[in-house]
């Protein structure tokens, strides 16, 4: 005994079956975030700044061979650079949910700028040394503890539930362009200006994104937080 065909196709008379209508995804629905002001003020700013960090990680591990030819010392400062996100990143995101988070990424951002010119000045003066680019690592993973909690959160104040996905989508391929980018205007730059120069254009690639933060047009800063002390917040999370 056979079984019965389910949804059985049936051959039209003229013995030819018909279109299947396939749907397709047009520019507006792939850059649906785009349609949000602030995001596009983001998305610029953060692609700028991007590529100046990439240009700084390239130019960082340069640096440190030409001082020391240590391959160690390369992993010293890589472990100084997200070390700080290990135990600080907790504290970032009570600090993202207590404040304005543009506050935050402006202030973080100005601080990122002011350590890259740093460093272009030691660079560029001679007289840099390898526990100061050390230090500067260590200082540049603080303020990435709490610049990224607040950027990631950011993102669904400036655009839409809706449009959160397609954001998300068009924040990582931002990030996979600026890497392929980044080192490439590197290795550009300290061939024929210097390595001085990486830092000084990733210090300058923080005014793109500053300005863009500062010329966005938000709602006034709602604390979605009770109150209380942050250790006290922080404890919970970490048991969470």
């Amino acid at each position: 005994m056979s079984l019965p065909e389910e949804n059985p196709v049936r051959m039209p008379a003229t013995g030819v079956l018909p279109p299947v209508a396939i749907a397709k995804a047009g520019w507006r629905k792939t850059f649906a975030a785009f349609a949000h002001r602030n995001y596009r003020l983001f998305f610029i700013g953060q692609l700028v700044s991007l590529i100046g960090n990439w240009i700084n990680s390239t130019a960082e591990g340069w640096l440190v061979y030409q001082l020391t030819g240590s391959t160690a010392l390369l992993g010293v400062v890589a472990a100084a650079s997200t070390g700080p996100m290990l135990f600080l990143s907790t504290w970032g995101g009570l600090v993202a949910d207590r404040h304005p988070k543009r506050t935050v990424l402006v202030i973080a951002q100005v601080a990122s700028m002011v350590l890259s010119l740093l460093l272009a000045f030691l660079v560029w003066s001679g007289h840099v040394q390898p526990w100061q680019i050390i230090a500067m690592a260590s200082l540049g993973g603080v303020v990435m503890a709490f610049e990224m909690p607040a950027r990631q959160a950011f993102v669904i104040e400036i655009t839409s539930r809706a449009d959160l996905t397609n954001a998300i989508s068009l924040n990582s391929s931002m990030v996979n362009g600026a890497r392929i980018i980044g080192p490439s205007l590197a290795g550009v730059l300290m061939t024929r200006l210097g390595v001085a120069s990486c830092y000084l254009i990733d210090g300058l690639s923080f005014i793109a994104v500053i300005a863009g933060l500062l010329a966005m047009r938000l709602s006034p800063h709602v604390r979605t937080m009770p109150p209380g002390s942050g250790l006290d917040h922080v404890l919970v999370m970490s048991r969470g």
